[in-house]
Formats: C-alpha cells, structure tokens, sequence
C-alpha cells in the first residue's frame, strides 16, 4: 500500500492555503469594502485552517478506504489472475517507453 510522505502532505497543505487563502481574502475585502479587513480576516484563517488541514490529510493517510493498489490499475479485467511482480514492473515499464 502507498502512503503519501509526511512532506508531501506538508507541500500540499501550503499551497492548497495559499490558493484559499486569497480567495478568502477577496471575499473579505468584497463583503467589508476594506482590503485590510480582507487581509486581517485572511492572516487569522491562515493559521488556523494550516493546522487543521494537516491533521485531517495525516488522518486520511491512515485510511485505506478507497485507494486502489497498482497492480488493480494496471490489470483492471474482472477476472484475470493476480498479477505477479514481474508482470507489474513489464506493465509498467511499458507505459513509460510511450
């Protein structure tokens, strides 16, 4: 089973923040017709909801519920046999000589 990286979860988390985080200013500024109540509004949410995403991404990693393994990708036909290993890297090793 593949589990993200603790970093990857961190990378993500920053820039997933950093795209709502200007949206919610925007929005802020929009709503109060100030843009230093929109950047106020933005700083606090900020550091609140980095925190929160991290923790939520760190718990679904632990989750296997709907993750497929790669060999089921790879050989999706209902009914053939589990692959092998060596059937998995040939599969795989095909689809970058594309």
């Amino acid at each position: 089973m593949i589990h993200e990286s603790q970093w990857r979860t961190v990378v993500k988390t920053l820039t997933w923040r950093t795209l709502a985080s200007l949206d919610t200013f925007l929005i802020a500024w929009y709503i109060t017709g100030d843009p230093l109540s929109g950047a106020t509004i933005a700083g606090i949410e900020i550091i609140t909801k980095i925190a929160l995403y991290y923790v939520h991404e760190r718990g679904w990693s632990h989750v296997d519920w709907g993750l497929v393994p790669f060999a089921k990708k790879v050989f999706n036909a209902p009914g053939t046999p589990r692959p092998t290993l060596e059937d998995v890297i040939r599969k795989g090793q095909a689809r970058f000589k594309k």
